[in-house]
């Protein structure tokens, strides 16, 4: 009998350890989750400013086209 008492403590401690683990592991799901949700935000946000450079270097390469054309004017006789 006394055998058996000891045996149900271990098993309520054990018991209650694996519901402490439970609860971290939840835990971190949610931090997992946060996480996935400001990476795809940042992610996304890089990707809309890649685009602006890419625009960007567009809009600088045609002026630096102007900026030449107009050049090539004024030095020509």
């Amino acid at each position: 009998m006394e055998r058996l008492i000891r045996k149900e403590a271990e098993l309520r401690e054990s018991l209650s350890k694996l519901r402490e683990k439970e609860e971290e592991a939840e835990e971190l799901e949610r931090k997992v989750l946060q996480l996935r949700s400001e990476l795809n935000a940042l992610s996304e946000r890089k990707r809309k400013l890649e685009a602006e450079v890419k625009e960007l270097e567009a809009k600088r390469s045609n002026l630096e086209k102007v900026i030449a054309d107009m050049r090539r004017a004024v030095l020509s006789p």
